[in-house]
């Protein structure tokens, strides 16, 4: 297996495990207020959600993390605030032919731990460096 991560394995490989639908990815609105966004997470037990304008275009990205972080800042008003005041903007994205291994150096290297796939203008999943792992040790 270790081989076929190393040369051949494919971010696509890694959504076809997950066995990623094609509406798969979860994705919520820019005005959507800090505990709703908070459920959404919990209520489908994931660590992130794609973060969407009134166009529909990627804003951002929000995870549990941006969550903890408001918190912190914003202890007094966290409550009142909507996605688009701490969700992450600088989102990261690949394509489902991306070789597998060059990306889990970027996402190390760059501390990220999730990226949007992207095919075209299409966002077609996400890539977790546990995702990545499980791959590796399972795939």
């Amino acid at each position: 297996m270790s081989s076929y991560f190393e040369k051949l394995a494919s971010v696509r490989d890694v959504l076809n495990l997950k066995n990623v639908k094609a509406n798969g990815v979860l994705i919520i609105p820019e005005t959507m207020p800090f505990v709703d966004t908070a459920r959404f997470l919990a209520a489908h037990d994931v660590g992130m959600a794609v973060v969407t304008n009134e166009k529909k275009i990627i804003a951002g990205v929000v995870s549990e993390r941006d969550l903890v972080r408001c918190i912190a800042a914003h202890a007094e008003e966290f409550l009142a605030m909507v996605v688009r005041d701490f969700m992450s903007r600088d989102v990261r994205i690949c394509a489902p032919n991306d070789h597998l291994k060059s990306l889990a150096s970027k996402m190390a290297h760059s501390h990220v731990r999730h990226v949007v796939v992207r095919d075209g203008e299409r966002c077609i999943g996400v890539v977790s460096a546990r995702d990545i792992l499980l791959f590796a040790g399972d795939g």
